[in-house]
């Protein structure tokens, strides 16, 4: 099915072309005073094929008359004759060519834009078909200006609700889209015909008195068939509800006869495209900006991925970095301490053994360093005995103790071992509060809490909280790039990260669900 579809949406103007000759027949029968369907076939072509096949629809278009004229006619060609049957189509063709030259509309009605173009084309071409037709029959004929003016309006009002009746059913059926991309079922058609019904039943309660009530009264249902179900729905709504008037017009009060009413639908029809129309638009933008925000949280995603692979990269670089400054390093200073160990007890020069005393008091400080640095690089206490153990006692709140910071710690139901990006990324943002404290603290007091709770068999949730007494924080001196750190890593391992400037009750916020160690092993 979708396949026949597709090739009815790349070969429309050719079957078009071919339907056309039939098609305007049938228009041409069907319609009545006040009610030019010709118009709004002529328009769909117009439309719906390329300007430089314009010239065939033309040539069908003035057979198709002039069979009619010999069918209905014994008399010889007159020059009225020429008028009815050249001129209308070629003042539609001028109008569409002038407006489609200074607004070029895209292929088909895949905008509103385009849609209010065609209809402003149309709108045209009517004007300047109506007056000139109209003066060109006047001058031929000789009528007076009064049956001049009564045809000009006649024929404007007739072609303008062809062209929204007929010209736009032909528009959508070929289409089959518009905008948004909705699709037509029975419970769609269903509702499209519902105001129609409405308006025929409320047509047979009073056939005297109730007509005017009845045409207003079906405006509505027409609206809100607009609003809700787009711009097709509005068409058909719209076609169905101008065929129950004009099929009943002997019936309608004075009031609406003389043109009156097809205006009326005419307005009406204006107004149910448009809204149709937009609704299309509001909900084709809605349903980008729902495309847009789902890519963009996929993206965010594959970002937080890659935060995420690069921040364990450099992890293990770490890692790798201090077993090396271990291994290496550590051992050549190391064996500096024993040979200065064993020249020590191999002189008993004063001097010697003072200078000796003080390469083995550096060798000390260098071994004191290089255990910080591997600290900083990767900590000891973390890889083996977890996080809880790390921000308790580890080599970070040693330095913030030695200070001369109060410092508390609390941990409630955390388990032993976490997955290694959590406990990396607490630990590393402990490490950058602690460190901000360190520079700007002025009270000397910090405290974490950390407390996890279970979400299900498999998973579970953990807080981390930093307080301080600080009070509120002033940023106008910081470059703010340890707070962006630390939001980096917990947007990384997928933790809602809150900050208080205001006071430090708590100062950092962290939470963070995730699946235990023993689930995933």
């Amino acid at each position: 099915m979708e396949s026949k579809w597709k090739w009815l949406q790349r070969d429309t103007k050719w079957l078009l072309i071919a339907l056309y000759p039939w098609l305007f027949a049938l228009a041409t029968l069907a319609s009545a005073p006040f009610w030019n369907l010709q118009a709004g076939v002529r328009c769909a072509a117009l439309w719906l094929v390329p300007m430089r096949q314009w010239w065939m629809i033309a040539v069908l278009e003035w057979l198709v008359l002039a069979l009619f004229r010999f069918a209905l006619s014994d008399a010889s060609i007159t020059p009225v004759d020429l008028v009815d049957v050249f001129g209308p189509f070629i003042c539609f063709a001028i109008a569409h060519a002038i407006v489609f030259f200074f607004v070029r509309p895209t292929a088909g009605i895949g905008s509103l834009r385009a849609l209010v173009t065609r209809l402003f084309a149309a709108v045209v071409a009517v004007a300047l078909s109506s007056f000139a037709f109209i003066n060109a029959r006047h001058l031929l004929d000789g009528r007076d200006p009064q049956q001049f003016a009564f045809a000009l309006l006649e024929n404007r009002v007739g072609a303008w609700l062809g062209v929204m009746t007929l010209g736009l059913l032909i528009l959508t059926i070929a289409q089959r889209k518009f905008l948004a991309g909705r699709d037509f079922d029975l419970r769609t058609i269903g509702i499209a015909l519902l105001p129609a019904c409405i308006l025929a039943s409320l047509m047979q309660i009073d056939p005297v008195n109730a007509h005017v009530d009845a045409v207003v009264i079906a405006i509505l249902p027409l609206l809100l068939v607009s609003h809700q179900l787009g711009f097709r729905a509005a068409i058909f709504a719209f076609c169905g509800v101008a065929a129950c008037v004009l099929f009943q017009h002997a019936a309608l009060p004075e009031i609406w006869q003389y043109g009156r009413v097809e205006t009326f639908l005419v307005l009406v029809g204006f107004g149910a495209t448009i809204i149709g129309g937009a609704s299309d638009l509001m909900r084709h933008q809605h349903e980008a900006l729902a495309h847009t925000a789902v890519a963009e949280t996929e993206r965010s995603s594959r970002m937080s991925d890659v935060a995420l692979r690069l921040t364990h990269q450099e992890e293990k670089e770490r890692q790798r970095i201090a077993q090396d400054l271990h291994d290496q390093l550590g051992q050549d200073l190391t064996a500096i301490a024993t040979y200065v160990q064993i020249a020590s007890k191999r002189t008993d020069d004063l001097g010697t053994l003072q200078y000796l005393k003080t390469v083995s008091s550096l060798v000390e400080d260098a071994h004191w360093h290089l255990r910080a640095i591997n600290d900083k690089l990767h900590p000891i206490a973390l890889s083996r005995f977890g996080l809880v153990r790390a921000l308790e006692s580890g080599p970070v709140i040693e330095l913030l103790t030695e200070q001369g910071f109060e410092y508390d710690f609390h941990a409630q139901g955390v388990d032993r071992h976490l997955p290694e990006k959590i406990e990396i990324s607490f630990y590393r943002i402990c490490q950058e509060a602690i460190t901000n404290a360190i520079k700007h603290g002025r009270h000397r007091w910090l405290s974490v809490a950390l407390v996890q709770e279970s979400v299900d068999d498999l998973h579970a949730r953990l807080t981390l909280r930093i307080h301080d007494d600080e009070g509120e924080i002033d940023f106008r001196n910081s470059t703010g790039y340890g707070l962006q750190g630390i939001r980096d890593r917990a947007h990384a391992i997928g933790a809602s990260c809150e900050f208080n400037a205001e006071n430090g009750t708590p100062r950092f916020l962290l939470i963070v669900e995730f699946e235990r160690v023993h689930a995933q092993g």
